[in-house]
């Protein structure tokens, strides 16, 4: 009535940010489920996008590694979003969580190096962060220290530049442990 469609779409977005950093996952899928209804009523474009690839996330942290992907491959088919380098790059960084959760390092990996070499303009800076968080991730596991290491330091550095960020202290908690098991404490530290 009073033209708030925004804040009636964000409303759900937040109450699923805030159930999903709970583990409270049954509530994160009706709040998302929500947020698709409201997006389909209101827009039925980028918002319904976004609330699909927060779906993929809670799919990930179900351990449903295989339909997080196809979801994401589907959204990634669309033309409207194939077409935004944001959405790309967000649905990219998405399937690469997933194929390292299925143990499929290489892909995730290949899948870093696309995101590293997307323009900057084209990714936020949370997204750049958690490339580089997964990259140590990989290079951790794979025995690349110092890869690892560097992946550490580029993260913190992009915090330290760019914050306070929405979910800054899951950045953190993962960067100090990433630190911590590489044997720098100096940079768990901070």
């Amino acid at each position: 009535y009073f033209g708030f469609s925004r804040g009636l779409q964000k409303a759900p977005r937040y109450k699923e940010n805030v159930a999903f950093g709970l583990s409270n996952i049954g509530l994160a899928e009706r709040c998302l489920g929500e947020v698709e209804r409201i997006a389909t009523q209101i827009d039925g474009g980028r918002d319904a996008v976004l609330g699909a690839l927060m779906q993929a996330d809670v799919l990930i942290a179900q351990m449903r590694f295989s339909q997080a992907i196809g979801l994401v491959s589907e959204l990634l088919a669309r033309p409207h979003v194939a077409t935004d380098p944001a959405l790309v790059a967000r649905g990219t960084c998405t399937v690469a969580w997933a194929h390292y959760g299925q143990g499929a390092y290489p892909l995730a990996r290949s899948l870093c190096s696309v995101l590293r070499s997307t323009p900057r303009n084209s990714t936020s800076t949370r997204l750049q962060m958690n490339t580089e968080i997964l990259a140590a991730l990989l290079d951790a596991r794979s025995g690349r220290t110092e890869a690892a290491v560097r992946s550490v330091c580029t993260a913190l550095e992009l915090l330290m530049q760019h914050g306070p960020l929405p979910e800054e202290q899951l950045d953190l908690v993962n960067a100090a442990e990433l630190a911590v098991h590489l044997r720098r404490p100096d940079l768990a530290a901070p």
